[in-house]
This record gives C-alpha cells, sequence and structure tokens, in this order.
C-alpha cells in the first residue's frame, strides 16, 4: 500500500473518532449503542489511525532511504566519471604554467 492510500486510511479513522467523540461528549448514543460504547469506538478509531500513521511513517522513511541510497550511487558514478576527464590546466593547453617558469604573466598577453 502507498504512503498515500496509508495516510488517507489515517484521517478516514480520524474522522470516524471525531464521529464517535462528538457523540461521547454529547452524552448521546447512537442509534442502539449507548454514549459509552461510541466512546470506546472512538478509542478504537484513534489507535487505528495512530497504526496507519506508523505504517505511512515507515514506508516515507524506506522511501527516503532508497532515494538517498540512489542519489549517491549517482553521485558516485559522477565523481568517477570526472576523475577520468583530464583538468583543465594551461599544460592542458598546451601552455607553459607560469607558476612553474617563474613568469607573472599570463602566456597570451604580450
Amino acid at each position: 500500500m502507498s504512503v498515500h492510500t496509508t495516510l488517507g486510511a489515517a484521517v478516514v479513522q480520524l474522522h470516524l473518532a471525531l464521529r464517535d467523540n462528538t457523540l461521547w461528549a454529547a452524552k448521546s448514543g447512537s442509534g442502539t449503542r449507548p454514549y459509552v460504547a461510541v466512546g470506546h469506538d472512538a478509542v478504537e478509531h484513534i489507535d487505528a489511525a495512530i497504526a496507519e500513521l506508523r505504517r505511512a511513517r515507515a514506508a516515507l522513511v524506506s522511501e527516503l532511504r532508497a532515494d538517498e541510497d540512489e542519489r549517491a550511487a549517482r553521485i558516485d558514478a559522477e565523481r568517477a566519471r570526472r576523475a577520468t576527464v583530464p583538468a583543465l590546466t594551461p599544460a592542458a593547453l598546451g601552455f607553459d604554467d607560469p607558476v612553474e617558469t617563474g613568469e607573472s604573466r599570463h602566456p597570451l598577453e604580450g
């Protein structure tokens, strides 16, 4: 079940808990059920919502960790690829390195 679906199930449970809690607070039963039983139903719906939220949290944490692992692999691959690309140094471009030759001017300056 997706995180979105699990969160939706938690919302449904919270709506049911709110309905039952409203009846409990008004000391009003639900048809043939006394208000005390409806209050217990509210607690059960809250427990079910908490369980759904825990499932959603666990699934989301798992997805986030998988994404972090995939991202780290992409970064490592890019770093490895860049390590094989020659650096753009004056020597790589066919110029003498002014630091090594002691020159203070750029080689293209007259």
